[in-house]
């Protein structure tokens, strides 16, 4: 296992891919930087807490990590690293588990290196963390989501010897995620009420706005369906981090995003398992 642990993580280390991802994401963070230091300068009287945009990169590394993904372990496909692996007495599974450990890490790492350079240096430019702990807690519980993309790009990445082919399908399927992530959070963020519609009347008297009943506010066990598919969707819990939702169910996410792992990888593996390495 160390032996394909070593090798796994230098055809990582050399890949052009995973470290132009990572210079982007650092080009990303730094420029969120510039763009909060601007701001603060024009308007000094209002408050500029990193929070408001620190959590913008889970969304992302969904698509970023299966690009990665895609493409590394296709370079060991089309270079019949995997092939020769078998060949020398490496069993499949431990060959899937190397893969899956080192995406998982590649995943860590571009959140990190977007994660520091605002962690470090935005306190200098910025009114700081509006709640250190909290955002603290935030970016850890963040990890979860991204060890979801990392196992469900790796599940594609092995099972699809055409890497061209495992990068668009993956990337497809982070499309799919997304979406519906967007939609249960956006009828989770409807409130039970909302304002009255403004009435004119012809005598030009404007109508006292009311909290009336919102019909699209959803409630009951249905609402508990769509929390729990949107806390188990790695995209659920990236987009309730970004729009700084304050999460409701925290305690929930090292569970979801082990299912989700577990689900991904078996189903990843039996693939993987029957498959005829060319």
């Amino acid at each position: 296992m160390r032996k394909l642990l070593r090798a796994d993580f230098r055809r990582l280390a050399s890949s052009k891919t995973f470290w132009f991802c990572m210079v982007g994401m650092l080009v990303l963070s730094v420029s969120l930087l510039f763009n909060i230091h601007g701001m603060e300068a024009r308007f000094p009287e209002e408050e500029w807490f990193l929070e408001n945009n620190l959590f913008n990169y889970p969304p992302i590394l969904g698509f970023v990590i299966a690009a990665v993904a895609g493409m590394v372990t296709g370079a060991d496909y089309a270079d019949g690293t995997i092939r020769n692996k078998l060949i020398a007495g490496s069993e499949r599974r431990w060959v899937y588990l190397s893969q899956l450990i080192v995406n998982c890490a590649a995943g860590l790492a571009l959140a990190a290196v977007y994660v520091a350079p605002i962690a470090l240096i935005g306190p200098h430019v910025s009114d700081g963390f509006e709640n250190s702990g909290k955002a603290a807690l935030l970016i850890a519980m963040s990890a979860f989501g991204l060890l979801g993309f990392s196992a469900i790009s790796t599940a594609f990445a092995l099972g699809m010897q055409n890497r061209t082919a495992a990068v668009l399908t993956s990337l497809a399927l982070m499309t799919g995620l997304f979406t519906g992530a967007s939609y249960l959070h956006e009828q989770l963020m409807q409130g039970p009420t909302m304002p009255q519609p403004i009435v004119i009347t012809q005598d030009g008297v404007v109508s006292d706005l009311e909290e009336v009943p919102n019909p699209f506010y959803v409630d009951g066990i249905k609402r508990e369906i769509f929390q729990w598919l949107n806390d188990t969707n790695p995209h659920g819990q990236a987009l309730q981090l970004a729009d700084r939702a304050n999460p409701e169910h925290l305690e929930r996410w090292p569970f979801t995003a082990a299912a989700v792992m577990l689900l991904s990888s078996g189903i990843g593996y039996a693939i993987f398992k029957r498959k005829d390495i060319k």
